[in-house]
């Protein structure tokens, strides 16, 4: 992890290779407020479009999707080449939970996107009182 301005910090979810779920980010007193999604050149992140879901828990071991209040669930798309770049997260979103994994699934939010290397996907945090 490293320290940025602002009482901001970054942390990197792996997605390990053949798999489509990071391992878990502890998010501490944070939230996830943006998310940097692998650069130009990144494998699947080339092919096609993907979209980041994910998913949340508050003791580590019981993970769901996270949906907003409507139920639908909660994603970031990440264009083919990754022609949006970073991009920032509403940071109330992630506010209750104290873990959380990034998962790639295709388009149709439905069915996940495995990956066939290993991916970093990395995180912006910032504190809870910041982004409210």
């Amino acid at each position: 992890m490293a320290e940025l301005m602002g009482g901001r910090r970054t942390a990197t979810a792996v997605i390990a290779a053949s798999g489509s779920d990071s391992a878990a980010v502890a998010m501490g007193e944070d939230q996830v407020i943006g998310v940097m999604p692998p650069a130009t050149g990144t494998g699947d992140f080339d092919a096609s479009t993907v979209n980041l879901l994910y998913k949340v828990s508050v003791d580590g071991t019981n993970y769901q999707l996270l949906r907003d209040p409507a139920g639908a669930v909660v994603y970031t798309t990440v264009a083919q080449n990754n022609t949006y770049g970073a991009m920032y997260i509403e940071g109330k979103t992630f506010k209750p939970w104290s873990f959380v994994k990034v998962c790639t699934y295709q388009t149709d939010k439905a069915t996940p996107q495995t990956q066939t290397a290993e991916t970093s996907i990395v995180l912006i945090l910032g504190p809870v009182r910041s982004y409210k």
